[in-house]
């Protein structure tokens, strides 16, 4: 064999002159196909590109997710499509500059619910699968050469006491009804009938007035609108939610968060729709509504929104001019007039949100405004030691007063007070395992990557060391002070005789604590000592107060540790709940300070489920409370994790902060 082997002689690969690289290419994927591989059904992918006019995946799978509880997301409706000529230039400039003196001076007329526009065709329904074959159709129309404007349309002013308008003139018409016979004839062929308009060729100025306004309107027109002014023109394909034809659109000027479950919440820029009669006959200015941006549905303040053009809310599926100076690839980027004119007493620019080829802005905006959203941490201090071990101080200080550690649980060191070891009978220090348990919550966060901005800590010892270990584990414990506020402290009803001797913030900062010895408090320790009576609906109203003044003097996530009760009072006027009386109150700071959460005292928060294990006591479903607060103009969503005795336990807030 080896003797075979080496008679065999290997044949050499001879050199290539000429090398030719082949490009493999992935198979081209159509936007339909990618988003039926990311999970979509076939029906919601083609009702997504539909409404965002084939413009990109992303848009469609944003308009997916922002219709995720649209109540009609699954339902098989056809959308109405028109054809429109539409002119760009200085006229386009002096018709908008029209329809907003006209609105302001005269008021609402049938024209300001469009933009200008000649209508090539009737409003004619087509599926949504049929969308891209319409656009192909009129691109191919268009692309024939013969069919460009030899000059200028001439247009013809046209005015009578209940219409005013511009005709076009009989040597346009042609070019005109050539495209639209072209359009006609090749839609039919897809079984989806559409008729072409049959009145003559005209843009409608003013429609639908009041008669008094006649010579008004008439002067306005003359002075701003110049028929000869130079324009080229676009021939444009729209389509409309068919569902709401006969609605009026009102555009979102402000935004609300539900507070009852049958409300719609509002987002700056959105459109709503809203059936006249509806604003007309509300006895309280709530009238039910549809969103543009989720589909779904609610009752909302008509105060909150502006009615504005029903194009707006349109979709531009395709643009192609028919101007001789002018290619297809120019005007194949799909921009659309500014119609809005209604801007007089919003701050919401045009430019941001304008008509419905600026949905990529509204919905970067929405990921914007949740990536700006803020959170207070409301913490509870940790395992104490005198829960822990009773009279310990009798056992832990020598005559001389010194500290002396009898537990491996007890503390390592305590803080020299000018009040002696006698100033920790009412402000007692924290256990070993109550600093462990608040530096492990400070790793946690860090871990799932929160961060806090500002801090605020009761007076007691106890909750300063809470505070100092969670800074901690968040890694932040030199580059954050501590505030120190006594407005956190617990209920004054407990302390009937005298109140706790805390540290002074000098007496902290020598035992190596992180400070801010410049916070000017929303109340001073001497102020709360001052107190004779406090009731539990002033405690309510003490820790409600200097929540909403972090809130509006700071930014980023608040961390505020204080006590039991604190988790209650903080929060509950914060959700505009009502304080409860002192016999509820009492129950539920039992049922805090042993760490769950009794059904009968959240009436209005029913909406849990708990587990219980060895070390954890949980809320399972996140809270369905979502209200408003009228003071910061911000609105909060709330949910609880509760550790289990003697565990630091949080009351997390997720604020959504109004544009």
């Amino acid at each position: 064999m080896s003797a075979a082997h080496s008679n065999v002689e290997m044949a050499t690969l001879p050199p290539r002159k000429h090398s030719v690289t082949i490009k493999v290419q992935a198979e081209r994927r159509t936007p339909l196909q990618l988003l039926l591989q990311m999970g979509f059904p076939r029906h919601r992918a083609e009702k997504a590109l539909t409404a965002t006019g084939h413009k990109s995946v992303q848009l469609a799978s944003d308009w997916l997710l922002a219709h995720v509880n649209d109540p009609t997301i699954d339902l098989v409706t056809m959308r109405e499509y028109i054809l429109y000529a539409v002119p760009v230039g200085q006229l386009m400039e002096q018709l908008q500059s029209f329809w907003e003196v006209s609105a302001n001076e005269c008021g609402w007329n049938g024209a300001h619910n469009f933009f200008p526009h000649i209508s090539l065709t009737s409003f004619f329904k087509a599926p949504n699968e049929h969308t891209e074959r319409l656009v192909a159709i009129l691109k191919h129309i268009m692309e024939d050469n013969s069919i460009k404007l030899g000059g200028q349309v001439k247009l013809e002013n046209y005015m009578s006491p209940n219409f005013m308008g511009l005709f076009v003139e009989d040597e346009h018409i042609e070019d005109f009804n050539r495209i639209t016979m072209n359009f006609v004839d090749q839609v039919s062929n897809l079984a989806v009938p559409v008729k072409p308009h049959i009145k003559a060729l005209h843009l409608t100025i003013a429609y639908q007035f009041p008669s008094s306004q006649f010579h008004e309107l008439k002067s306005i027109v003359e002075s701003s609108v110049d028929p000869n002014a130079t324009a080229s023109w676009e021939i444009r394909l729209y389509s409309r939610d068919s569902r709401f034809s006969g609605k009026h659109v009102y555009k979102v000027n402000y935004s609300h968060i539900p507070r009852e479950p049958d409300e719609l919440e509002l987002r700056t820029g959105d459109f709503v729709y809203l059936a006249p009669e509806d604003v007309e006959n509300s006895p309280d200015s709530w009238v039910e509504g549809t969103s543009w941006l989720t589909g779904c549905c609610g009752f909302l303040p008509v105060n909150y929104v502006e009615r504005t053009a029903e194009t707006d809310a349109w979709t531009l599926h395709a643009s192609f001019s028919i101007s001789s100076d002018h290619s297809i690839d120019e005007i194949e980027n799909l921009s659309s007039p500014k119609s809005l004119f209604f801007q007089k007493k919003s701050d919401v620019h045009e430019e941001d949100f304008g008509s419905n080829s600026d949905i990529p802005a509204l919905y970067e905006n929405l990921k914007v405004e949740k990536a700006e959203n803020r959170q207070l941490y409301i913490v509870r201090h940790g395992e104490r030691v005198d829960f822990t071990f009773g009279k310990w101080i009798p056992y832990c200080f020598d005559e001389r007063g010194s500290y002396m550690r009898k537990d491996l649980n007890l503390p390592l060191s305590v803080p020299q007070r000018a009040s002696g070891p006698p100033g920790f009978l009412f402000d007692s220090p924290l256990t070993q395992v109550g600093e462990l348990q608040a530096r492990l919550t400070g790793e946690a966060l860090r871990l799932a990557g929160r961060k806090v901005s500002s801090v605020y800590c009761s007076p007691s010892l106890r909750c300063v060391q809470t505070c100092h270990n969670i800074l901690l584990g968040l890694g932040i414990a030199n580059d954050l002070p501590i505030a120190i506020e006594p407005s956190l402290f617990e209920w004054l009803g407990w302390y009937t005789e005298m109140l706790p001797e805390w540290l002074c913030p000098e007496e902290l900062v020598n035992f190596g604590f992180n400070i801010d010895v410049y916070y000017e408090p929303s109340i001073k320790i001497e102020d709360l000592k001052n107190i004779v009576t406090e009731t539990v609906e002033n405690y309510y109203n003490r820790s409600y107060e200097l929540v909403k003044k972090a809130i509006s003097q700071t930014g980023g996530n608040i961390l505020f540790v204080g006590h039991a009760s604190s988790l209650e009072t903080c929060t509950r006027q914060l959700i505009e709940a009502v304080p409860l009386g002192v016999a509820h109150f009492l129950l539920l700071f039992l049922c805090l300070l042993h760490g769950f959460f009794p059904h009968s005292v959240f009436d209005d928060r029913s909406n849990m489920e708990f587990h219980h294990c060895s070390l954890i006591l949980w809320v399972k479903q996140q809270l369905s409370i979502q209200s408003s607060l009228k003071s910061g103009n911000l609105a909060f969503k709330v949910f609880t994790t509760c550790l289990a005795k003697f565990a630091p336990v949080f009351f997390l807030l997720m604020i959504f902060s109004n544009p």
